[in-house]
Formats: C-alpha cells, sequence, structure tokens
C-alpha cells in the first residue's frame, strides 16, 4: 500500500472543505429559486446536476481520505 503524504492529505482536507461549501452555496441558491417561485427549470435542472456532483465529488474525496490508493 502507498502511504499518502502530509501535503496531499492536507490539500485533499482543503478541496473537500471546498466542495462541501460549494454545495452549501449551491443548495441555498436552490432554495432562493425555489422561494421566489422561479419558473426557470433549465436553470434549476443544472444547479441540481452541479449539487449532485459536489457531493459526488466530495465523498470520493472522502473515501480517498479514508483508504489511500485503494
Amino acid at each position: 500500500m502507498s502511504e499518502m503524504s502530509p501535503l496531499g492529505r492536507m490539500l485533499l482536507k482543503i478541496m473537500r472543505i471546498g466542495t462541501l461549501f460549494a454545495a452549501m452555496l449551491i443548495a441555498v441558491l436552490l432554495g432562493v429559486a425555489f422561494w421566489r417561485n422561479l419558473q426557470n427549470y433549465g436553470l434549476i435542472a443544472v444547479m441540481v446536476v452541479m449539487l449532485v456532483g459536489a457531493l459526488w465529488l466530495a465523498r470520493a474525496i472522502a473515501k480517498e481520505l479514508d483508504n489511500p490508493g485503494a
């Protein structure tokens, strides 16, 4: 098994925090869109896809931090 360097681990943690922050911001914007009864369904669909992608990326980073190189 390959061990991860401390710098790599730190960068992955920073990336995960940034990704979770981006997901939170997208969720807030989706809430505002629903609150204002925004009828632009294309924009809402793109924001949902971005939210799912951000959460998927954060999950992948967390899995890599738990078991590096697997």
